[in-house]
């Protein structure tokens, strides 16, 4: 119970041999501006008495480890390794082998502001971007929302275990040609487990250090800080992903580190996007280009999988699939499972679109039968003559006559 107790107060401890003057006094000023704007109290004492009122210094002067590494000018003269190492990898895999080069590297140091900044600007700079017009206006979109990579890197930073022992350990990003990984020392904070991150409830090993973040203005000047540190990140970051049509966020845990993968599957890969407008249209919605992208990955799509990846109702998912599965898109091997279409499952779409095509009254002429499926004559002269052999419909001629025509069975 100790051990869990000094772990969540560790970053109050004072770093010995500091004081103000190791601080960044640009940063220093947007945080006091930022408080004065949100109306704190804490700057209500004698001059510099507001540093520690919100734990930037202890009692004797010295700075907080939360103050250091929020504040520091360069909190890696007392903790070398509070580092974020970007790597950009060639394969889905890190290589094993001494020969392979990363595609691009960037071992992210200052403080934490300085260290999200730098982070963030070395992923968007190798992740896909693609412009979406709407009317008159064009905007470019990044393949994994920003805000996103935001605050997953924010978490990373605040969450983190800052113990003497962890912070030998660098935070990790690595981005493969599928996916992001976020890679941070230390288990969930308190009793959290992943089926919990979308309870709003809020949870923090480093108490100082996450009031410190809510302090310090984002870079755009926008009204917003680097972390808001009340519950509502993760559920945002699933919204997010959900709304750009991409898989929720995934979370890895344990004792040792938490591992965030955001996926690239994306609807913006070239050869991805490219298959799904042959088959859906430029303008294709969303969910229905996520339904083929996972049924295509995982073989078969469900309605609880497109719902853990949506966040829809299922009535709206189902009504999707249906669709898709009318559009010959997508075969139904059992209620509310689908899959790609084989070429067994063609043919049967075939057959249901003639037998619809048909009466028992009106005979159809195949001519006339390819007009109506959208089919051509040389695709449905087999599948014609193998519903006749069936029995499921009756041919009014002989094969060889020019006057052959269909109908349903009567009854």
């Amino acid at each position: 119970m100790n051990g869990l107790s000094d772990q969540l107060t560790i970053d109050a401890n004072p770093v010995p041999g500091t004081n103000t003057e190791d601080l960044d006094p640009d940063l220093l000023d947007e945080v006091k501006r930022h408080l004065r704007t949100t109306g704190s109290r804490a700057l209500n004492g004698s001059e510099n008495q507001w540093l520690r009122y919100i734990k930037i210094t202890d009692t004797t002067g010295e700075l907080t480890m939360a103050g250091l590494l929020c504040l520091g000018i360069y909190p890696q003269e007392a903790f070398p390794n509070h580092l974020i190492d970007v790597a950009v990898h060639p394969g889905n895999t890190k290589s094993t082998t001494a020969h392979t080069r990363f595609l691009d590297r960037k071992v992210c140091d200052g403080h934490i502001p300085a260290m999200l900044h730098d982070c963030l600007q070395t992923i968007k700079k190798n992740l896909r971007v693609r412009r979406v017009v709407s009317g008159s206006q064009g905007q470019d979109v990044l393949e994994i929302p920003e805000d996103v990579l935001r605050e997953a890197l924010a978490n990373a930073v605040m969450h983190r275990d800052y113990s003497e022992q962890a912070l030998a350990q660098r935070i990790h990003v690595d981005i493969y040609p599928d996916r992001v990984e976020i890679i941070s020392p230390g288990g969930f904070p308190g009793a959290k487990s992943p089926k919990d991150l979308l309870d709003g409830i809020h949870a923090t090993r480093n108490r100082i250090l996450a009031r410190l973040l809510a302090t310090i203005p984002t870079p755009a000047d926008n009204g917003g800080v680097l972390a808001e540190s009340n519950g509502s990140g993760i559920p945002r970051m699933f919204a997010a992903m959900r709304e750009a049509g991409l898989p929720v966020p995934e979370y890895d845990v344990d004792i040792a580190q938490v591992k965030v993968t955001l996926r690239r599957f994306g609807l913006m890969e070239p050869s991805v996007n490219e298959w799904l407008s042959g088959a859906l249209g430029e303008d294709y919605h969303p969910t229905e280009g996520i339904a083929l992208v996972l049924a295509r990955e995982l073989g078969v799509v469900s309605i609880a999988d497109m719902r853990t990846q949506t966040g829809q109702d299922s009535d709206d998912l189902r009504e999707a699939l249906h669709r898709l599965r009318d559009r010959g898109l997508l075969a139904e091997m059992r209620p509310d499972h689908f899959r790609i279409p084989t070429p067994e499952d063609r043919l049967s779409e075939a057959k249901r679109e003639i037998l619809k095509s048909l009466s028992p009254t009106t005979p159809m002429s195949s001519r006339n039968i390819a007009k109506a499926t959208g089919r051509s004559l040389a695709s449905l002269r087999p599948i014609l003559s193998r519903l006749v052999d069936s029995g499921l419909i009756q041919a009014t001629a002989p094969p060889t006559s020019r006057n052959r025509a269909y109908l349903l069975p009567e009854g």
